[in-house]
């Protein structure tokens, strides 16, 4: 039988082999690959997802949000702090709308739960997304497994 990280590392191969030119597998790939003690391998996936969202960046209105949103992510499973607190606000002068900026909340708490070291890079970027959201009227409530949200 498989452990944890063998298991989840067998997805997310599973995951770009079917797709590889999507950024979410890639980094996603990449953090389970760094908690599994493979950094070289997670580099790699790292570069991959940072290449595809990149790209992605400069295309159409919706493309470029949702890789936006990508990189915010990214940048904080690579704790470049300063990086993504510029990726968000990037990603709110797009104007993405409240459900999208709901999502990257929730994803950076999954990358929070999975990459516990990211934390504290992550509350700055998750406090700027949630004022976005109150400006806009959205009621916040912190749920009680997550002190930052």
């Amino acid at each position: 039988m498989l452990d944890r990280h063998e298991e989840a590392v067998a997805s997310c191969a599973r995951a770009v082999e079917i797709d590889p030119r999507d950024g979410w597998n890639q980094m996603l790939y990449g953090v389970v690959l760094r908690a599994a003690g493979d950094p070289r391998g997670a580099e790699a996936r790292f570069t991959d997802a940072r290449r595809i969202f990149t790209s992605a960046a400069t295309g159409d209105r919706d493309a470029a949000v949702g890789a936006r949103q990508g990189l915010l992510v990214l940048h904080c499973a690579l704790f470049d702090h300063d990086a993504a607190a510029a990726g968000c606000e990037a990603l709110i002068a797009l104007g993405p709308g409240r459900s999208l900026i709901g999502e990257a909340v929730e994803d950076l708490s999954v990358l929070s739960a999975l990459s516990p070291e990211a934390g504290p890079g992550i509350d700055p970027v998750v406090r700027m997304l949630r004022q976005t959201l109150q400006e806009h009227g959205v009621p916040i409530a912190a749920p009680a497994s997550d002190p930052r949200v």
